[in-house]
């Protein structure tokens, strides 16, 4: 070690700080990218939605056009007047412009002018460039012609108007500014008043030595009303001057206050609707709306979605292995034979059949009961194509349809189900009587149901029951029995303890969470020896599974090698489903 480096301390430990929150990180960004791609179909539906809705909207609105005018706006002339340049607030200025354009008097004093009633929304008025005096004035109606023709129509009449009212301003002013002139030319008289009455006395002074003492008695008053004379003058000269400055702006208050920069033109297209911009604003909104909605049915959603979500509710039971969803053109197969490497299903199933094989050398595994929480989970589907995995494996295997209910097992190999456990459960049949053979090399035999019994649940917790499966195990590798779901009825953990394993199918995405913690629940109860679960319908997004059932080693191999695969596939199927 160095010598004053601190033990333990340094940049290997930050790394290894820093490395949970990165895999943690990445961990639920992962996790956000499985939820859209789960998800990505009500993303997309609510998108399409919301831009089919945008556009029929757009297409079934009547067409407004619009045509704008800029008006420039100049100080009043009597804020010149009146006060000092700069002091008025001139962004107020433009903001009360704008709602004195399109206010209810002016529109209607613009109505009267062009002879024609404008409407309350045909017009309206926003603010140019910032940093500009500019006003822009728009009109909208149906027409692109009748739009220009109101804009420039309206503009020029509000000019009009607003001039005619800054004239008016004007003379207010003027007459203002005269009645002040008046009141000041009359304080200055009557404060002049003392001189001019020693001027008068001066003139009628018959001698020299009379008018020589008024002439000094005028001196010392003209001293004393000397400040206040010249600050009267100064009044009154200022506002002669406001006076002669109105005079000559009321000359050119008829071109001033409001100019017309720009008239306005036929539009070429509609403001409004604009499907295309519509499209792609409600492109992005429904986007929004789908990103939200997918995560939002995420969370609604209670279903198991992968191996994750499976060991999580079955607290760690192993899962043995993971059956992809088969492709639409597949969905009607029943058996999917092991004979053609490329059938991904087909690996699932030798891959189920491996993790048997493992479980066998730690216990014994004769007979394996598969169950499911409810209804339509797949377990059926799972006994029949593990069964054909392990006869291709060369093993010796017997299938027992166990669900006295609803019994389909038989079905998947094209046999039939007049005689079946029921037979031998109510009768003396022996297990050798019931088998049938579904496979040519005789390594795969089946033992159907038998007719619908009316106390499934009393006829397999028998002492007879015990004894069917007994003699069917001693003449079998391994015996896989199809019982019913656990939810509804207590057929499957009646069956639960006659069998050596358990193993719970789960269908991803459909069974829920709160249904399969049940079932667990019922399972441990009874005792029974619940070794695993299977996941099935497990699409590729969630663990790595194409969505396709077939696939080439060269994608793009064409169609008649895709015919020949097919061909085989038919031929191997006949093969072990036939006898």
């Amino acid at each position: 070690m160095h010598a004053g480096a601190p033990p333990g301390d340094g940049y290997s430990d930050t790394m290894a700080s820093d490395e949970p929150a990165q895999d943690s990180a990445a961990a639920e960004f992962r996790r956000y990218i499985a939820v859209l791609r789960r998800r990505r179909m009500v993303v997309f539906v609510t998108a399409a939605s919301v831009v089919a809705t945008a556009i029929l909207l757009s297409f079934s609105q009547t067409p407004e056009y619009q045509a704008s005018v800029n008006l420039l706006l100049t100080a009043t002339p009597s804020e010149h007047v009146v006060t000092s340049p700069g002091v008025a607030d001139a962004q107020r200025d433009l903001v009360n412009e704008v709602a004195i354009i399109a206010s209810d008097v002016v529109r209607e004093a613009v109505s009267k002018d062009i002879g024609d009633k404008i409407a309350s929304d045909a017009i309206s008025a926003t603010l140019g460039p910032e940093g500009s005096d500019v006003i822009r004035l728009t009109a909208t109606t149906m027409s692109p012609t009748s739009a220009a023709r109101l804009a420039n129509h309206y503009a020029k009449a509000y000019i009009t108007w607003r001039r005619a009212q800054r004239a008016n301003d004007l003379l207010a002013t003027g007459e203002q500014i005269q009645t002040k002139l008046d009141a000041q030319h009359a304080a200055l008289e009557q404060a002049s008043a003392p001189l001019a009455d020693l001027d008068r006395r001066i003139e009628a002074a018959e001698s020299d030595a009379e008018r020589s003492a008024l002439a000094d008695q005028r001196t010392s008053v003209a001293e004393q009303l000397d400040n206040r004379l010249r600050v009267l003058q100064n009044q009154l000269d200022s506002s002669q001057q406001q006076f002669d400055e109105l005079q000559l702006t009321a000359k050119l208050a008829q071109s001033g206050g409001i100019q017309l920069l720009s008239t306005a033109r036929a539009p070429a297209m509609p403001a409004s609707p604009r499907p295309k911009r519509d499209a792609l604003v409600a492109l992005a909104i429904g986007l929004l709306l789908g990103l939200a909605a997918a995560f939002v049915v995420e969370f609604l959603d209670d279903s198991i979605k992968d191996k994750a979500d499976l060991e999580s509710v079955t607290g760690g039971l192993p899962v043995l292995a993971l059956i992809p969803k088969v492709g639409r053109r597949h969905r009607d197969r029943a058996l999917f034979p092991p004979t053609l490497p490329p059938s991904n299903v087909s690996e699932a199933y030798r891959s189920l059949r491996m993790s048997l094989d493992f479980i066998a050398h730690e216990r014994k595994l004769r007979t394996v009961q598969f169950t499911s929480a409810s209804a339509g989970e797949g377990k059926t589907t799972t006994v029949a194509n593990l069964g054909v995995s392990l006869a291709q494996a060369r093993d010796r295997v017997i299938l027992v349809g166990c669900d006295l209910r609803r019994p389909r097992l038989h079905e998947y190999f094209g046999a039939h189900n007049r005689v079946g456990l029921t037979t031998a459960l109510v009768g003396n049949e022996s297990a050798a009587e019931l088998l049938q053979t579904v496979s040519s090399d005789e390594r795969l035999l089946l033992i159907p149901s038998g007719p619908v019994p009316l106390n499934p649940s009393e006829l397999l917790g028998t002492r007879r029951a015990e004894q069917v499966l007994e003699a069917v195990a001693s003449r079998a590798d391994i015996v896989l029995v199809d019982t019913t779901p656990v939810l509804p009825v207590t057929d499957a953990l009646v069956v639960s303890r006659l069998v050596d394993a358990t193993v719970l199918v789960v269908a991803a995405n459909r069974t829920s969470k709160r249904q399969l913690r049940r079932a667990v629940e019922l399972l441990h109860q009874a005792d029974a020896p619940l070794v695993g679960t299977v996941l099935a319908e497990v699409t590729g997004e969630e663990n790595g599974y194409k969505s396709v059932y077939w696939h080439d080693d060269k994608p793009n191999s064409g169609r008649r090698k895709r015919k020949a695969a097919a061909r085989t596939e038919a031929r191997s199927a006949a093969s072990l489903t036939s006898g």
